[in-house]
């Protein structure tokens, strides 16, 4: 069997189980927070045209993904497995654009076992089965890489025009797309030096760009000139998680961390191509740490795969140090007992708890409950309206709470005391709280919301009549109140 073979049957191996991993049970766990805004908002394009909530709020983060999802709800509907299919597609594709992408800049077994590990990465596959932007931001962040390198190589209008197109839609999906004209600048002019200008001229050169394409490049560079400069402007130091996320990186991936320092510098021929990898994870995890107000290490997750490129040179460099085969077995099994203590998975789940903080309620179970006992007198009061909307129908209150542990005053209108996102009315003291339990109804809550109640809400909370929990891990359990009548 020859090389290429060999090499093309474990590429489709590695994307067919890729892709069964992340579909495998896809729609078990309900929508968490965050992926019933992305739902509720694409869900409203048919009623607005564009991504709005019903309290007025227009929501065009990561827009080409609303208006995707969109068009596969309005097909297939908005269950979890459509609106979860497009990262799934889009996690199971990266497989194949970091293998193309690694195989054109280093060489095939660089590819090969870089793929492996985002086939089989845990972090990786649990990205990949939400319905939410970090797939996709991830995808189009590597993209732009690779055609970047085509475009020095092969000095193509087509990878010009292509690679100023694929960072529109970067800078589309999210303001992270930003760092990319800096990371393709910074690369060229620390690699190229002093001849960089003259690169830059030669490469104008031969492209011999027709007017029509020189206006098309014009207007794209313009365009992207344009939002670096508006979202730079308003762009200041607000916290330093840099600690918090180093520790995330050591405690989850401690190994790559270590493999990743050696790989860097093993081969150096590989150096100016290491360097463009290197110069791309900084600048993300500096951009995260220093300028994002709320630790999320999900923004570091999308440049985690710079750590798999640089650990697999420095396996294949170890592995080479040996010519005896036996060694080279030892050196094998050992990196492998390695990668399964490094967040690996060989056995697919129906069930993946992201990162640390971010709760996941078995949602659909309590709403589901709530429908049979519900009657149309009855009031519904939550702590999460969107999840609401979805799974049953627009709640009657929103019991006020702050998601990201800052207050409640970035949720919703203070004239209006309307909730941010379904447009309800919003309890948020103990006054209004004991008005509304006046009436008759139930309340579903997660732990998220029990703990970020006042304590005098929270007191009143646990005298009423408790009638369902629902999951079975702190942070992550729904209950389900009723108040009133029985």
């Amino acid at each position: 069997m020859s090389k290429i073979r060999f090499a093309l049957i474990l590429l489709i191996v590695l994307l067919v189980l890729g892709f069964g991993y992340r579909i495998y049970d896809l729609g078990r766990d309900s929508y968490w927070i965050d992926e019933s805004y992305t739902v509720l908002a694409s869900k409203n394009i048919e009623k607005y045209g564009y991504p709005k909530f019903d309290s007025g709020k227009d929501y065009w983060s990561g827009f080409p993904q609303s208006y995707s999802l969109f068009i596969i709800g309005q097909i297939f509907g908005y269950g979890h497995v459509p609106m979860r299919a497009l990262s799934v597609l889009f996690g199971t594709g990266f497989i194949l654009l970091i293998y193309f992408l690694i195989k054109e800049q280093f060489d095939e077994k660089t590819a090969l076992l870089t793929a492996f590990f985002v086939a089989f990465s845990y972090i990786e596959i649990a990205w990949s089965r939400q319905a939410r932007i970090y797939i996709l931001m991830q995808f189009f962040l590597f993209l732009n890489i690779s055609l970047y390198d085509y475009f020095l190589k092969k000095r193509k209008n087509r990878y010009l025009l292509l690679l100023l197109a694929s960072i529109l839609i970067s800078i589309a999906i999210h303001p992270a797309g930003l760092l990319i004209p800096g990371v393709l600048f910074l690369h060229y002019i620390l690699v190229k030096r002093k001849s960089a200008h003259k690169e830059m001229f030669s490469h104008l050169k031969d492209l011999r760009i027709k007017p029509w394409m020189f206006v098309i490049v014009l207007a794209l560079m313009s365009v992207i000139i344009y939002f670096v400069y508006k979202e730079l402007m308003r762009y200041e130091i607000v916290a330093n998680y840099v600690n918090l996320y180093i520790g995330f990186l050591f405690s989850n991936h401690y190994i790559f961390m270590f493999l990743a320092v050696i790989g860097l510098f093993a081969y150096k021929e590989n150096f100016h191509k290491n360097l463009l990898y290197l110069i791309l994870f900084a600048l993300v995890f500096i951009g995260a740490a220093l300028y994002i107000t709320d630790v999320n290490f999900r923004y570091i997750f999308i440049v985690i795969p710079v750590l798999y490129v640089f650990a697999s040179q420095a396996i294949i460099y170890f592995y080479e140090m040996f010519q005896n085969k036996i060694y080279r077995i030892i050196v094998a099994i050992f990196f492998i007992v390695l990668i399964f203590l490094s967040g690996f998975m060989f056995v697919p789940k129906n069930s993946y708890a992201l990162e640390y903080g971010t709760p996941q309620p078995p949602f659909k179970d309590a709403y589901d409950y709530v429908q049979n006992k519900i009657n149309s007198d009855d009031l519904l009061i939550v702590t999460q309206p969107a999840v609401s909307e979805i799974y049953l129908r627009k709640a009657d209150y929103w019991l006020a709470i702050g998601y990201e542990n800052r207050g409640i005053d970035h949720y919703y209108d203070k004239e209006t005391r309307r909730e941010r996102y379904t447009g309800i009315v919003s309890i948020t003291n103990i006054g209004e709280f004991e008005e509304a339990l006046k009436n008759k109804g139930f309340i579903v809550i997660d732990d998220m919301g029990i703990n970020r109640l006042s304590p005098e809400m929270r007191l009143i909370l646990n005298g009423l009549n408790l009638e369902m929990t629902y999951g079975g891990t702190f942070w992550s359990r729904a209950y389900v109140y009723r108040f009133g009548n029985k």
